[in-house]
């Protein structure tokens, strides 16, 4: 079974925020990801906002472009 940083490292197990609280206290994630709990479609949102906030410079949007790979 993996803990909670092999989790958190596996891009296809890591769910960021979405994580419950059930699965949080399961998988020892409490600490180690923001006590926030949103689905995979508010932190789609959220990052989708905050990326357009952004100005058009390359290093602001350069950021967002290699979290997104």
């Amino acid at each position: 079974m993996m803990n909670g940083y092999a989790r958190l490292n596996d891009p296809f197990t890591n769910k960021g925020t979405a994580f419950t609280a059930t699965e949080r206290a399961e998988w020892g994630l409490d600490g180690l990801i923001p006590a926030t709990i949103e689905t995979l479609e508010q932190q789609a949102a959220r990052v989708y906002t905050a990326l357009h906030k952004k100005t058009n410079t390359h290093r602001e949007t350069s950021v967002f472009d290699d979290a997104l790979q």
